[in-house]
């Protein structure tokens, strides 16, 4: 089981929010600045490369006292439209009381929002999944502009590591 009582869930809705939305709009919306930090792990500082011709991204992680975490995953999804990314900053957000981490065997959506910049690739989502709950999520910086979350999206992937 991914969280110790079914009951607690609350995370995975303040995730959820996080990956459409901004950090500090989930405080906003939940109007508790303090029951988003009892359910979702201080934010990270995360790196993401992508690459859409081996069909794999890693994500690398900034831990304390300046050591990097790095994980690769790859998918399988024939015709995929995703753009290439390299060592693109962002923030990764995980559940506090989710066992296992995000970083392992996860499933995961990529989603890449087109951008309102010709030629730049828009914010990049991913979601990593344990037991079907959504347990982190890493959002790359680019904001999120409303042509953008309501015109057609680039991409969207399920997956498996392999």
């Amino acid at each position: 089981m991914v969280f110790a009582q079914d009951a607690n869930l609350a995370s995975a809705y303040i995730l959820k929010f996080i990956s459409a939305n901004e950090h500090h709009e989930a405080v906003a919306f939940f109007n508790n600045e303090e029951f988003v930090a009892q359910h979702v792990a201080p934010d990270l500082n995360a790196t993401i490369s992508l690459n859409a011709k081996t069909k794999s991204f890693t994500v690398g992680i900034s831990l304390p006292g300046g050591a990097v975490n790095k994980s690769t995953w790859t998918y399988e999804r024939p015709g995929t439209l995703i753009q290439d990314l390299h060592n693109v900053k962002g923030t990764l957000y995980t559940a506090k009381n989710a066992n296992p981490p995000p970083l392992g065997e996860s499933e995961f959506w990529i989603q890449q929002y087109p951008s309102t910049i010709p030629g730049e690739v828009g914010r990049t989502v991913v979601e990593f999944y344990t037991d079907k709950i959504i347990t982190a999520v890493q959002t790359t910086t680019t904001m999120v502009h409303l042509e953008a979350v309501f015109g057609p999206f680039q991409d969207l992937i399920l997956a498996h590591k392999r």
